[in-house]
């Protein structure tokens, strides 16, 4: 199978566009775990869904464990997930796009940054 047919690569382009439906089904198909910056997409593809909460505190902890972070910048990283919920939206989404940045997650944090500004994920046309 060609990499244009590979789970993950679909999942990638999936990720890329900001579409839900397919990243999630992408995602289904993968054979191990989705890598931690792929998950956090996921997450925020997941932003107005009722399975937020559960995917991102699965997310945090994950990070929190693989990162070995402290208390403090847990909680903060936590906080910053919780954000994204509320009105302050956009700002959280800057915050976080700074913190994953630093942790080298260079598409996460472009995803980040292109939501505070409404250009992800992908929104279909309201019907008219």
């Amino acid at each position: 199978m060609g990499s244009a047919g590979h789970p993950h690569a679909h999942l990638q382009r999936a990720l890329e566009r900001g579409l839900k439906m397919p990243a999630l089904a992408a995602a289904a198909q993968l054979s191990g775990t989705v890598p931690t910056e792929e998950a956090l997409l996921l997450c925020l593809l997941l932003l107005d869904d009722p399975r937020f909460s559960k995917a991102a505190a699965k997310w945090h902890a994950r990070f929190v464990i693989e990162r070995r972070l402290a208390l403090a910048e847990s909680q903060m990283l936590l906080g910053l997930l919780h954000g994204l919920t509320g009105e302050g939206r956009h700002g959280t989404a800057v915050a976080l796009a700074a913190v994953v940045a630093r942790y080298g997650m260079k598409m996460a944090a472009a995803k980040l940054e292109q939501l505070a500004v409404g250009r992800w994920p992908y929104q279909a046309p309201a019907a008219a």
